[in-house]
């Protein structure tokens, strides 16, 4: 019974998300975000890229999408654009990126590894924002020096292993990170489904929140510039309010060198905005 409410569920979210899909541009004023791809027929037809198209959409950002092939003009691509977003996928960062154990690995595609990392540095040298989601914030994990592990036993259950399930469970963002300005302190439920989870954030990131059992749920990167890796997916929450878009919101004022604080309060959810940064 729950399998079929959890199939149902997601079922719905897709037709959502992808009635949704083709309507994602704001107008040329709209910040422009790249969404990152495999390039693969099963990462076209996924839930998770039409899921954060739509969360953007709603955000304010026009999408466009970024992919392997793309590498020869990524200069020029990434030159017209004002963040950049990591999204999830079925596929697992390939162990050899930080030293781990490949048994146990699944779906790995190292192009796309190879490809996001680039990614990042290129993205890095520009100032823009990045937010990475489940898979996404492994990678970015891991490109600054993270490790991964797999989840076992009573931890993979709940957070949902596997590529049918999901999972809710309590996460609270750490006091004083870029993560607790973006959803607050205050414990709330978060989604998930993965294999595996960051281990170690890097030396140059830092923890943004962690799960009631202390896993690792955000890694962030200190300072004024937005680089923020969640491993919960709220772009399956489009209609969850403004914690589960807040995510995309903060990527979009970082876009457009606003700051937005988001105030989650007990009967209703606003954005706070900062001003301009110089």
């Amino acid at each position: 019974m729950i399998g079929f409410v959890r199939r149902g569920f997601l079922l719905a979210l897709a037709l959502v998300a992808l009635t949704a899909w083709t309507h994602h541009g704001r107008g040329s004023a709209a910040p422009r975000i790249g969404l990152s791809l495999s390039g693969d027929w099963y990462d076209r037809s996924e839930l998770n890229p039409a899921a954060t198209g739509l969360a953007l959409s709603r955000a304010g950002a026009t999408v466009r999408n970024l992919e392997p092939e793309d590498l020869p003009r990524l200069d020029a691509l990434l030159d017209d654009l004002d963040g950049l977003v990591l999204v999830g996928g079925m596929d697992d960062v390939d162990p050899a990126l930080y030293g781990g154990d490949a048994v146990g690995a699944h779906f790995v595609q190292r192009r796309r590894d190879d490809f996001e990392i680039e990614l990042l540095k290129r993205a890095e040298r520009r100032g823009l924002p990045v937010l990475g989601l489940c898979r996404g914030a492994q990678l970015l994990a891991v490109a600054y020096g993270g490790t991964l592990k797999s989840l076992e036993g009573p931890e993979a259950a709940r957070h949902g292993i596997g590529l049918h399930s999901l999972a809710a469970h309590a996460v609270r963002a750490e006091s004083g990170t870029t993560v607790a300005s973006v959803v607050g302190t205050a414990p709330f439920i978060a989604s998930s489904t993965h294999f595996k989870a960051i281990a170690a954030p890097g030396p140059r990131l830092r923890v943004g929140a962690r799960s009631e059992d202390g896993l690792i749920e955000a890694v962030e990167l200190p300072g004024p510039r937005f680089v923020v890796g969640l491993q919960w997916h709220p772009e399956w929450e489009p209609l969850g309010g403004a914690r589960s878009l807040a995510p995309f919101r903060a990527l979009v004022a970082a876009a457009t060198k606003q700051t937005v604080t988001f105030v989650v309060g007990d009967k209703t959810d606003r954005p706070v905005c900062r001003g301009r940064q110089k």
